[in-house]
Formats: structure tokens, C-alpha cells, sequence
């Protein structure tokens, strides 16, 4: 069975200039997104509110002060109360 919230795609994976994330909720609910660096370091985050089902969610490659980030290896992070999934990224 599919878990109460999943990532179920990250693309292109590696990606250059944008991301696209598909969310699968269970229920309709706020999700927030963070993205960390390898260092563990926290470099953007956001709070969406989601229906129940297959979600789309876009990731610019911006940090938090809309700079570019880095070449490197990143980590999504979305949550939603005590639901969590996380994917692994390549920003080219």
C-alpha cells in the first residue's frame, strides 16, 4: 500500500535550471517542501496547501534569497504533520 504521503517522482533528475516534484497525499493538508544541501544545510522551504491525490510541485533551483544554488547533491524533504518522504537530486 502507498504510505500516507510519497514522493513519487523527481525530474529531471540530474536538472539544470528547474524541478518538478509529483506528491501523492492521502488527505488533504498542508505539505511544506525543504530542500537541504550535503552539509545538511536548510536552503529552501515552502508550505503549500494540498487536495487529497497526485500533486505537483515545482523547484526553481533558487535558495531562499533567489540565487542559484550550487552544483551538487540535494535532498527534498516534504512533510505533513507526522508524514515525511524525502528524495535525493542532482542539480547539474
Amino acid at each position: 500500500s502507498i504510505p500516507a504521503l510519497h514522493i513519487s517522482s523527481a525530474y529531471p533528475n540530474p536538472f539544470v535550471d528547474g524541478l518538478s516534484i509529483s506528491v501523492q497525499t492521502k488527505i488533504a493538508a498542508p505539505l511544506t517542501t525543504t530542500v537541504y544541501n550535503m552539509k545538511g544545510q536548510k536552503v529552501y522551504t515552502i508550505t503549500h496547501a494540498l487536495p487529497a491525490g497526485e500533486n505537483k510541485l515545482q523547484w526553481n533551483g533558487l535558495d531562499a534569497q533567489g540565487t542559484k544554488v550550487p552544483t551538487g547533491v540535494y535532498f527534498i524533504r516534504v512533510e505533513s504533520g507526522e508524514d515525511r518522504a524525502i528524495a535525493k537530486v542532482i542539480r547539474w
